[in-house]
């Protein structure tokens, strides 16, 4: 049924009833992140880099920072965009922000209006030049915005 609903093909009442509720549901569920914690349980996909903490450490390859601070900053983002919620960006998220070197602004602008801010690749110029690159393209699409948002010194 879901299958059908994708590919565009028409669907009796009751199917479309039935994927209506399924996509309230997973909407309510994207926006809470309790759900979304629970649903996680630890395992993280293999495509994935992993969590390899703190920067200071010598590991080669990974996200330099755990888990729990990541989580920290997706739970006091999603607090201040929510009208429901109060909120602020807190220590440790404003510490990780600093070690990404992505300011606060900056952060809370990309995540409330990401789409209408990045139409392509996004990543710092270097590494959307070098992925530019790699596929052969002769303009890196979105490097003014890239830069703005992504390149603070």
């Amino acid at each position: 049924m879901n299958q059908c609903f994708v590919k565009g093909l028409a669907l009796e009442s009751y199917q479309q009833a039935i994927i209506n509720q399924r996509v309230k549901e997973y909407r309510l569920r994207l926006m809470d992140i309790s759900w979304f914690m629970r649903a996680l349980k630890g395992q993280q996909h293999d495509s994935l880099l992993p969590f390899v903490g703190n920067e200071h450490q010598e590991i080669p390859k990974g996200l330099m920072f755990n888990a729990k601070d990541y989580f920290q900053l997706i739970d006091d983002t999603g607090r201040i965009q929510r009208h429901d919620k109060r909120g602020a960006i807190s220590h440790s998220s404003e510490q990780l922000l600093y070690r990404l070197n992505i300011p606060t602004e900056n952060w809370l602008k990309m995540t409330a209006e990401f789409t209408s801010i990045f139409k392509g690749p996004v990543g710092h110029t270097q590494e959307l030049t070098a992925y530019c690159e790699h596929l052969e393209r002769k303009r890196r699409q979105g490097a003014a915005n890239c830069h703005r948002w992504l390149d603070c010194s």
